[in-house]
């Protein structure tokens, strides 16, 4: 075997934005649900709470700006707590995929 060399054109591309993350996320000792992967076991209310939850049907994608109920639940919360007039319809996004919308 020979040795290899880089093409330049490929030495110059950088990580994509979910390897970025990943890396930083390891870097800062964070948790990482950037690819939809936790290292770490689920505690068994999540497990009961998810196993309940695919039994009444629930077990495709929510909507891509979050649940209304969820948003509803931070427009209160935001207008209680923090003094911003939030508006679940048009302004709060939730998101479970972090890095897709930084």
């Amino acid at each position: 075997m020979g040795s290899y060399r880089i093409n330049q054109r490929m030495a110059e591309l950088g990580h994509s934005e979910i390897r970025a993350m990943t890396q930083a996320c390891v870097a800062t000792g964070g948790l990482n649900m950037a690819q939809g992967v936790c290292d770490t076991p689920a505690p068994p209310i999540v497990l009961k709470a998810a196993a309940e939850a695919m039994a009444r049907g629930k077990n495709t994608y929510s909507r891509f700006d979050g649940l209304p109920e969820l948003r509803s639940a931070l427009a209160v919360k935001l207008s209680r707590d923090n003094d911003i007039d939030a508006d679940p319809e048009f302004r709060e996004l939730i998101e479970p995929r972090g890095q897709v919308q930084l």
